[in-house]
């Protein structure tokens, strides 16, 4: 956990360089530890705002990471996403928005990509079962790889024109 290096008066808000060479605007408490609202900005960029207690991000907030392009919304645990959420990444055309664990997508999620929009479950950050609407007008319901490409014991994907094909999928065939 960062310290804080200077700071003259923990009760009020203040600018501080923590000893990892972070900087941290807002309360710290006795120790030097960032407390309270405020924001953080880490030494290779990332921004984080929102609550902090003994020093980490905890509850409702927002992280920047300018190296990855991807901006989070929502809840923190010890300083990594947890709960509900909204992560994009710009350019990357990737969006989720739903529930998170220990920094990953995990549990009932909506995921935007190229075009594309899942609803479903997500375990550890990779997407296993829902319906998916592709760009180019088909649907599939049903178990998905990472990619969301029809994978599993049973899927049925619509076709444009209403075509229906159903049952075990290998990496997107039937």
């Amino acid at each position: 956990m960062p310290v804080c290096r200077f700071f003259s008066n923990p009760t009020r808000t203040t600018l501080a360089e923590l000893d990892d060479g972070s900087m941290f605007d807002g309360k710290v408490n006795k120790l030097g530890q960032p407390t309270g609202k405020g924001t953080l900005t880490l030494v290779e960029g990332t921004l984080y705002t929102g609550t902090f207690k003994h020093g980490v991000l905890n509850g409702k907030g927002m992280s920047i990471n300018p190296i990855r392009g991807d901006v989070y919304e929502g809840s923190f645990k010890n300083m990594l996403r947890h709960g509900k959420g909204r992560l994009f990444i710009e350019e990357q055309d990737f969006e989720v928005v739903g529930m998170f664990k220990d920094d990953k997508a995990h549990g009932l999620c909506t995921i935007r990509h190229d075009g594309s929009i899942f609803e479903g479950t997500v375990e550890e950050g990779i997407p296993v079962e829902g319906v998916v609407e592709y760009f180019d007008g088909m649907e599939y319901e049903g178990n998905v790889d990472a990619e969301l490409t029809p994978h599993g014991e049973y899927g049925k994907l619509t076709l444009p024109g209403d075509s229906v094909s159903e049952g075990s999928w290998l990496n997107g065939v039937l």
